[in-house]
């Protein structure tokens, strides 16, 4: 009679105190799970109970039996909460849950998107158009740019968009310098030589200061012919930086590179009409990778 009373007592106490707590694994599935364990474990010693003649009326009404059991405390890693809701709301709740989810894929694949979509950005190049530009070097990286896939703004100095380039030939640009915001994000900064070109784009003070700027960016600057020696030398932007320049122009650098094409921290610099090609391949080189620098090498037949 003893341990009759005893297993009665016990049932007594699982039906009132059985909370099933489980991890949050597999979302909502877990969440049902869970709540028809504790549904069995309740219904078992009621079951039992009922035989033996105790009335359960008092349970029903007091903690509300047939309608809410309490609550299935889940843990989700997701949300970082505990969700304890009725039985009756497990749709809901497992609605809100896949909303999270959802939600939580979403951002991470922008994310990923947003990484692939900076990696693959086209490059940019601002060209200076000045009047007696040396047309070899400026018509050079233009072309070899565009056949990067960079894309090139022709920004003209001077009057208007017609510019007159040292043979003569009549070029008309983009947009007028003047018209180049100095908050203007650029990869490259392109300067053509020709004594006159060069002048020019040094008598600038718009220009001088897209340059500095560029210059405190750490982003490229390329200079070829005169332009190193005229252009950056004068507004103090060749300080601890390799270059070369016009052979007669050499002596106005003062720390003197080698080669027909200097690199050096973000500048590349070139001597002359002759050098344009190679000078223009290795703005492609730095601006574009290897790859596509030996792709355009070899198509454009340079030894």
């Amino acid at each position: 009679m003893g341990l009759r009373v005893a297993v009665l007592l016990l049932l007594v106490f699982l039906l009132f105190h059985v909370i099933i707590e489980t991890p949050a694994r597999t979302a909502g599935r877990t969440f049902k799970t869970a709540a028809c364990l504790q549904l069995g474990c309740r219904a078992l010693p009621a079951s039992f109970l009922s035989s033996y003649g105790v009335d359960l009326g008092f349970i029903s009404q007091k903690h509300a039996f047939k309608s809410q059991f309490s609550p299935v405390r889940f843990h989700s890693d997701q949300l970082k909460s505990v969700y304890s809701p009725p039985l009756s709301s497990i749709p809901q709740a497992r609605a809100a849950l896949n909303s999270a989810i959802s939600k939580q894929q979403q951002l991470q694949q922008h994310r990923i998107l947003h990484r692939a979509s900076r990696s693959t950005m086209t490059k940019t190049a601002l060209v200076i158009l000045a009047n007696g530009a040396e047309d070899i070097e400026f018509a050079s990286p233009v072309d070899v740019l565009r056949r990067a896939g960079v894309k090139v703004v022709v920004a003209s100095l001077g009057e208007g968009l017609i510019v007159k380039t040292a043979q003569g030939l009549r070029i008309e640009g983009d947009m007028p310098l003047e018209d180049v915001s100095p908050d203007a994000h650029y990869d490259v900064i392109v300067l053509p030589g020709g004594l006159k070109g060069a002048e020019n784009c040094r008598d600038s003070a718009h220009l001088a200061s897209l340059l500095k700027q560029q210059h405190a960016a750490g982003r490229w600057i390329a200079a070829i012919c005169a332009s190193p020696a005229l252009v950056l030398t004068h507004h103090g932007l060749l300080e601890n930086i390799n270059s070369v320049a016009y052979p007669s122009f050499m002596s106005h650098i003062k720390h003197k590179g080698e080669g027909r094409v200097c690199v050096d921290k973000h500048y590349i610099t070139s001597i002359g009409p002759g050098s344009a090609m190679e000078f223009s391949l290795e703005i492609v080189k730095r601006l574009c990778g290897e790859a596509k620098y030996e792709e355009l090498r070899k198509g454009l037949c340079v030894v």
